[in-house]
């Protein structure tokens, strides 16, 4: 549970339309986060162990997110009014919570993101093909580190790791992203999905 609430503390968007040969700007990041306000993706997930998970990937801006396991984990992990839930498949129905304060992810599903003015950006750098962003809450250090990896031609988002106070990290990538999708907001509700698994 504990890797799974690490990858859940991650973000991801699929970020389309400019190429530089030097790192993305913050300006440029922030223009096409804000353009995006649902996402619906297939992810792979590496641990630290080196164990592996897949699963699907939901986000409607601002404030929510929605991650399904698929077999053998089969976990759900909500994002919604500021907490994040996690279910476990083998549980009563009531899920382990925790508040999104202080991580970086309060950042990413805001309204309305600029970098420019975030204080949670602790490197911004380019590998020759790849832009990085770490995300760190200056206040929450011990809640961990968000890196986000982006190619170039168009910019998008490779690839994300999440790094915990004790150094383990975890890998999770993005296949066949779909912007501007409608989703329900009931796919985000933690209080509704409560009472769908006490009735199972």
């Amino acid at each position: 549970m504990k890797r799974i609430f690490s990858i859940s503390l991650g973000i991801f968007f699929g970020l389309a339309g400019v190429g530089h040969a030097e790192k993305a700007s913050l300006a440029d990041i922030s223009a096409h986060l804000n353009s995006l306000r649902s996402i619906q993706a297939t992810f792979v997930q590496i641990g630290a162990d080196g164990s592996s998970a897949q699963g699907q990937f939901f986000m409607k801006r601002p404030g929510r997110l929605r991650f399904e396991y698929q077999i053998p984990s089969e976990v759900l992990v909500l994002v919604s009014a500021g907490q994040m839930a996690i279910f476990d498949p083998k549980g009563d129905g009531e899920p382990t919570s925790f508040t999104t304060s202080g991580t970086p992810l309060s950042l990413i599903l805001q309204d309305r993101i600029d970098l420019q003015k975030s204080a949670l950006i602790t490197d911004h750098r380019y590998d020759g093909k790849r832009t990085s962003l770490s995300l760190q809450h200056p206040q929450h250090p011990e809640r961990g580190e968000i890196t986000l990896v982006l190619r170039h031609n168009p910019l998008e988002l490779a690839q994300w790791i999440i790094e915990t106070p004790e150094g383990d990290q975890t890998l999770l990538a993005l296949e066949d992203l779909q912007k501007g999708v409608s989703l329900k907001d009931s796919m985000f509700n933690i209080l509704l999905n409560i009472e769908k698994r006490k009735l199972r």
